[in-house]
């Protein structure tokens, strides 16, 4: 139990980190936006510690091991950003949240395209 708290922490911290960097850059004004911001990634990052702990548990899988790896890219990063979109929507942040993931979906996209396509010549 003590080791899911500590990564519930960590996961938040790193969420909060994340949204301060956002924020800096966006150059957020109003204060009631900065802080319905850092609670969707504050809920959004416990709530994903607590359930990823649970899925991975209900698949087998121990930590750090090629199972819980693959399950923890199939499942939980999915279920990361789909949780953040919900909370997004119930602080009234979804078009924020969703235009970012939009962004990081076009990256991942690139990335994926560089490593695993061959270039033709």
């Amino acid at each position: 139990m003590h080791k899911r708290k500590v990564l519930i922490f960590f996961v938040s911290l790193i969420s909060i980190l994340r949204t301060l960097s956002a924020i800096m850059t966006e150059k957020i004004k109003k204060t009631i936006d900065f802080i319905s911001i850092i609670l969707v990634f504050a809920l959004t990052g416990s709530s994903t510690a607590i359930l990823s702990g649970v899925i991975m548990n209900a698949f087998g899988a121990q930590p750090w091991t090629f199972k819980y790896i693959v399950g923890y890219l199939l499942f939980i990063f999915p279920l990361y950003q789909a949780l953040t979109l919900i909370y997004a929507a119930i602080f009234g942040k979804f078009n924020w949240f969703f235009s970012r993931q939009k962004k990081i979906v076009g990256h991942i996209r690139k990335f994926s395209k560089k490593v695993f396509v061959p270039e033709t010549e």
